[in-house]
This record gives structure tokens, sequence and C-alpha cells, in this order.
């Protein structure tokens, strides 16, 4: 797997919360059943995260989504209990989060140099007959600064943990760890995310 460490990967950030990895290890190499095979096995932990982070993520009520996790819950329901406690934890109580996971929600979408609110709106008013350059040039924008970005961890973190990170940890240190951290554990996830993906299309290509 090719690694950028300049940029996180793009996967939920419970994901990589070290409560919910504790809970996904156990599961990371799992026995092969009677009748379930290894890539079947493998891909289990991954497609009952993403049930379970959908679930967690989102209070309103969706049955499809209760109805997934009811699914993955009936193969393995002490497993999927401590997933589901992990992964709510991590939505519910950010008194728990590490500088790392507090940075990492914000960052990308701050730094990033596109911000699409403009051209949702004007599509929405049925303004749509604008070029791919033009849309792009609407949307483009300067990455916000780290300072400002410092500025508004503070305001989080500080009453949560009594602390806050300076703008210089977070570039030169908080920043750099949370990215490698984060390559390191999609990197030993792999072979369970490419089973599900190969699953995933299977069940693309029967529909």
């Amino acid at each position: 797997m090719k690694t950028n460490h300049k940029h996180l990967p793009s996967w939920p950030d419970s994901f990589f919360n070290r409560a919910v990895q504790k809970v996904l290890r156990q599961k990371h190499e799992p026995p092969v059943c009677k009748g379930t095979s290894r890539r079947d096995a493998l891909a289990y932990p991954i497609e009952a995260f993403n049930a379970i982070e959908e679930l967690a993520s989102d209070q309103g009520a969706h049955s499809q989504k209760h109805i997934d996790f009811l699914w993955y819950y009936g193969l393995d329901p002490l497993f999927c209990s401590e997933l589901l406690l992990a992964v709510t934890k991590f939505h519910q109580f950010q008194s728990n989060r590490t500088d790392g996971e507090f940075l990492a929600e914000d960052v990308e979408s701050q730094r990033s140099a596109f911000d699409t609110t403009p051209l949702r709106r004007m599509l929405a008013n049925g303004l749509v007959s604008m070029s791919h350059e033009q849309r792009m040039a609407l949307c483009r924008r300067a990455p916000t600064a780290w300072k400002d970005i410092a500025a508004y961890l503070e305001e989080r973190i500080k009453p949560l943990k009594g602390h806050a990170p300076t703008a210089t940890t977070l570039i030169r240190s908080t920043y750099p760890h949370e990215v490698k951290r984060r390559w390191m554990i999609l990197k030993d996830w792999q072979p369970h995310i490419k089973a599900w993906a190969k699953i995933q299309a299977l069940h693309s290509k029967s529909k």
C-alpha cells in the first residue's frame, strides 16, 4: 500500500480511535469457521465497523442502518456490543479524545483549498450553467492558517482538557504524528479492507 504521510487517510475518524482499535483487534486474525471463506472472515470486522459507524454517528431513525447492524450483531453479539460501545463513546464523549483526534477532525476541511458552499447555494437556486473551470474558481479559497486552527481548537479543547496545543506543536508534532499513526493502522488492515471491497464489488454486480 502506497502511503501519503502529508495528508490524513480518507476513513472515518472513529476507526483510528485507540479504544475502537482495541476492540477491532480481536478480529484481526479471525479463525475461518466451517462454511465461511477466508475473505468473508477478513471482511467481517470492516463490515461490522461500517454498519456500527453509520448507526452511532447518526442519531436519526434509519431503519436500514438498524437492520445492517442487527445482521452483524447476530453473527457475533459480544464483539458487536463492545464495538458499538467504543464507537458510540468516541462520538458522544469528546473529553476522551487525544489532541491528534481533535486536530484530525478539523484540519482537513479547514486546510482544504476548496469550499463548496457557494456552489451548493447556486445549484440550489438553479444556477447550473457554469463550466468546470468556473465552478472550481468559485469554490477555490485559501487554506485556513495554522494559527487560526490552533485558536479554534483552543476553544474546543481547553474547556474539556485544561490545556491547548500551540500552532507550532500542531504543525511540527501533533499533526505529523497523527497522520503517520493513521496510515500505519490503515496499512495493517489492508487485507481486511481489500476483502471487504471485493465483497462490495460482487454485491454491486449482482444488483
